[in-house]
């Protein structure tokens, strides 16, 4: 490590500077807005008004959306190196993992899943025991048990999973929808239910013509191949604040 700064910190702010970029690139208003409906006349004469939010994605999101992951995820390899005293580092790497790798089967004795175990074992190898711990605190798996939730669902396995399907191919970000969805009629708001909206969906049908708005809150859905299932910005901003606040903090502390 050189300069004043330690190197995972380094990496966290680069990180910063990334989902600052993608603010530049994805440009969508923050917070709950108003916007503008369209109006298309359809051929039986009555007037539909759809969601107008046509903006295009550029290419370069899924580049700088992988470059933050990456920054973040190399963030706590670089501290578990740190907490190896020595040069001797070996095949250290912040361990994630969303099932238990050292779970033992009750009839054999045996771990359930060598593999997994040996996994674990490889990337906490000299890493100090009260550090391990820690770590082991901050797993999928463990916080899972605590809270009673799915551990594909917890932060660091998002991180993960985005992280090593961006290694072999690119996130795919579809156009903005918008979330919190309330639809106004000539300035009175109208009875609507729909978790999301997206470009073009007809919020109004009318025999005349009417004021149409829509007020919500702007979100970029995003995911792994068709699936879509996070969002920007608030996955990435989830990301971040549970490695830069709470992961990296408490292992900082057990520093060597």
């Amino acid at each position: 490590m050189t300069g004043s700064e330690p190197s995972w910190q380094l990496k966290i702010r680069r990180a910063e500077k990334h989902l600052s970029d993608l603010s530049d690139l994805i440009d969508i208003p923050q917070g709950r807005q108003r916007y503008p409906t369209r109006e298309i006349l359809d051929p039986d004469g009555e007037y539909n008004y759809a969601i107008d939010l046509a903006q295009e994605i550029s290419e370069n999101v899924p580049i700088v959306a992988g470059d933050l992951l990456f920054n973040v995820r190399s963030a706590l390899d670089h501290i578990i190196c740190a907490l190896i005293p020595g040069e001797d580092k070996g095949r250290a790497q912040f361990p994630i993992f969303t099932n238990d790798p050292l779970e033992v089967d009750g009839a054999t004795g045996k771990y359930r899943d060598p593999n997994a175990a040996n996994s674990w074992v490889r990337c906490v190898r000299g890493v100090p025991g009260d550090a391990v711990a820690a770590i082991k605190r901050s797993q999928p798996y463990y916080q899972a048990r605590l809270k009673g939730v799915d551990p594909m669902h917890h932060t660091l396995a998002v991180l993960n999973s985005l992280q090593n399907a961006d290694k072999h191919r690119k996130l795919i970000f579809s156009r903005p929808a918008l979330k919190q969805v309330a639809v106004l009629m000539d300035g009175v708001e109208v009875d609507w239910a729909a978790p999301a909206v997206y470009d073009g969906t007809v919020v109004v049908h009318s025999p005349t013509q009417v004021d149409v708005e829509v007020k919500g809150t702007a979100v970029v859905p995003f995911g792994i191949g068709g699936q879509w299932g996070y969002e920007y910005p608030l996955m990435f901003e989830m990301i971040l604040d549970f490695v830069r606040g709470q992961v990296l903090p408490t292992l900082e502390a057990l520093i060597p």
